[in-house]
Order: C-alpha cells, then structure tokens, then sequence
C-alpha cells in the first residue's frame, strides 16, 4: 500500500511490533524475578544493583555495579553511590587477592 509516495511493509512492521511486545514481557518478568529476591534496582543504565543487609547492626545496602566482579561495598540507607564504603577496608580490589 502506497502512503504519501512511500510503501509500507504492514507485515514487516507486525513482526517487529511482535518482537518488541515480547522482548517487553521477558524483560518485566526478569525485573519481577529480581525484585523479588529483595533486590533493589537503582540504575538500569548503569547496571547498579542494592540488597538490603545488616552491618555492624545497622540497616545498610550492599551495592553491586556491573562489571564488579563481586559485592564489595555497602551504603547506608539515607546515603547513595557515592557514599560506598568497602565491606573490608583489607579489599585491595577485583580479583581474589583479599589478605
């Protein structure tokens, strides 16, 4: 069918219309998986992940950034990124190198 000069692939564009519906929906039920373990997600862009935990008696958020290659650090609850301390000030960083 012709629109303003320009044809329209009616059935390429349902397919792809089909394609995003459904990588829409894997991506809720991903979402809800993880927010169902207590996990709070903070920044999807950045890949920026809190789990709510207990140090030193205190109601704190272990934090977690794609490309970490562990949970190093935490924060308090009033506090955000920029206020992660080091679960061990011994970490000397990636890799198993704790001493």
């Amino acid at each position: 069918m012709m629109m303003g000069g320009v044809l329209v692939p009616y059935s390429k564009l349902a397919e792809k219309r089909m394609e995003q519906q459904n990588l829409a929906e894997v991506m809720k039920s991903n979402l809800e998986k993880i927010l169902s373990t207590g996990c709070l997600i903070k920044d999807l862009d950045v890949g920026l992940l809190d789990f709510p935990a207990i140090v030193d008696n205190q109601e704190v958020y272990l934090c977690w950034k794609l490309g970490e290659d562990r949970i190093r650090y935490y924060h308090r609850q009033d506090e955000g990124y920029s206020g992660r301390k080091p679960l061990d000030p011994r970490d000397l960083g990636p890799g198993p190198h704790l001493q």
